[in-house]
């Protein structure tokens, strides 16, 4: 019998790797130095924001890009900052999130911090867009975008960078970097769903171990 129960206990710690492994990854791309970006300033931010300190990239003289793996991925709303100007942030296919209250944007709802919407993904680019000034002098830039690079941008920049744990934070600042510096006017945290059969293998072998255990008690 404890070779049985040695065989689950190996059986389980694969499994727990499996489990750590599934994770739909978040990573970054197009990446210069010039573009090295510390978020230093809350921006008013009343929400979880982007944690102060958190190193990424910005859109400056290129445009970074945050990249997945094919998998399934949660998107939560951090907060909005002090900003005056109705903000959008949306992932095609998928779904919005609105820092105020105005028509044309997720039906004129403002988004509740900690909200969120999770969706399935295809390897690379996440197709997000930042809207600025939704209802005004609307301009967009979206992910990976030729067009990203200032001053072609004219209104907005974005931040992305990695966080512990594989955590991905994307933020936008509304209106002309480096005027606008604090990339907290629509901040927003993605991260990889563990898949539901690792999860379930790991329960099973767990189970049946326990289940060993119990019946043979001094084992």
């Amino acid at each position: 019998m404890r070779n049985v129960l040695g065989l689950l206990l190996m059986l389980v710690g694969a499994l727990l790797g499996t489990v750590a492994t599934a994770h739909a990854t978040v990573t970054l791309g197009n990446t210069t130095v010039a573009d090295q970006f510390t978020i230093n300033e809350p921006g008013g931010c009343i929400g979880g924001c982007i944690p102060i300190g958190q190193a990424g990239y910005i859109v400056n003289t290129t445009a970074p890009n945050m990249i997945v793996s094919a998998g399934e991925y949660k998107f939560t709303f951090l907060g909005a900052g002090d900003s005056f100007l109705p903000n959008m942030f949306s992932v095609a296919g998928g779904g919005t999130f609105c820092s105020q209250a105005v028509a044309g944007c997720n039906g004129g709802v403002a988004s509740v911090i900690g909200s969120s919407f999770v969706m399935n993904l295809a390897a690379g680019d996440i197709p997000f867009t930042f809207t600025a000034d939704v209802g005004g002098t609307a301009c967009q830039i979206s992910n990976s975008s030729t067009t990203n690079a200032l001053p072609n941008t004219g209104c907005a920049s974005y931040f992305v960078g990695l966080g512990s744990g594989g955590v991905g934070y994307i933020g936008l600042t509304d209106q002309a970097y480096p005027g606008d510096h604090d990339f907290q006017d629509l901040a927003v945290m993605v991260r990889g769903v563990p898949e539901p059969a690792s999860l379930a293998l790991f329960g099973t072998a767990l189970t049946g171990l326990l289940m060993l255990r119990r019946r043979h008690g001094s084992i």
